[in-house]
């Protein structure tokens, strides 16, 4: 199985929990030649260079949503073991992973790393934080 059907497969039916839930699209960038910052990003999605980026850690940014408390419900201790095979899976198979947040308050998420077939992979949801 390629990274990409593995990535499809592990995120299927996953939602981010924000102020709107964002389901996750996985995006094949084989063409890319650089996604190590937020210039790189911008630049291959030909976005503004005055675009609002910044970028994180993988983790950081799972963890929100892989973490389970006593008073989840079932499904929502499934999703969150969900979201740690994603993590674990991601640390394993993509090179430099990083998270670039586009925009201000309503946010485009990209999870990007180095496909070891070539070139990048991302995961893209949408999230709202004000």
């Amino acid at each position: 199985m390629s990274i990409v059907k593995d990535l499809e497969k592990l995120s299927k039916d996953l939602i981010y929990i924000s102020e709107t839930d964002g389901t996750f699209e996985v995006l094949d960038w084989s063409d890319a030649e650089q996604m190590e910052t937020e210039d790189d990003l911008l630049m291959y999605l030909n976005l503004p260079a005055n675009t609002f980026i910044r970028h994180g850690e993988v983790e950081d940014f799972l963890k929100y949503m892989g973490t389970i408390k006593d008073y989840h419900s079932e499904e929502r201790k499934q999703m969150a073991k969900q979201y740690q095979q994603l993590q674990v899976y991601i640390d394993k198979n993509l090179a430099n992973p990083i998270v670039f947040k586009v925009g201000e308050i309503e946010e485009d998420v990209y999870i990007v790393g180095e496909n070891p077939d070539g070139g990048y992979v991302a995961l893209k949801t949408f999230i709202v934080e004000s």
